[in-house]
């Protein structure tokens, strides 16, 4: 198997990003059927009113997460888009902690801009 050019998208590529995001929704899905059978030994009564609760919150949670990500990571691309207005000069020639000082230069210029 070859493998792609660095620029190219593939699925196996996007499933390695994917993968921890899809384990974290999962982990949080179990946290919740635990808390629901722990919530079980109180009693029946109890389970409704956790269900609900649990429910109404997970979707929040994940709404908001969604709609923040959304929102960050939308700006983040439009000004990555816009270099010269950040006075960024990329060169081929940089070593890592030149990288790692114009990421971080590059998301506090996104902040304050």
């Amino acid at each position: 198997m070859t493998s792609a050019p660095r620029g190219e998208v593939t699925l196996r590529r996007m499933v390695s990003i994917a993968f921890p995001m899809v384990v974290s929704t999962a982990s949080e899905t179990v946290m919740l059927f635990f808390n629901r059978y722990f919530v079980s030994f109180l009693g029946s009564d109890h389970i409704p009113a956790s269900m609900s609760g649990g429910l109404t919150q997970f979707v929040f949670t994940s709404l908001f997460a969604g709609i923040v990500g959304f929102i960050v990571w939308g700006y983040l691309a439009l000004v990555a888009l816009n270099l010269p207005t950040l006075s960024i000069s990329v060169v081929p020639q940089a070593r890592a902690g030149e990288e790692a000082i114009g990421v971080l230069t590059f998301l506090l210029k996104a902040v304050l801009r």
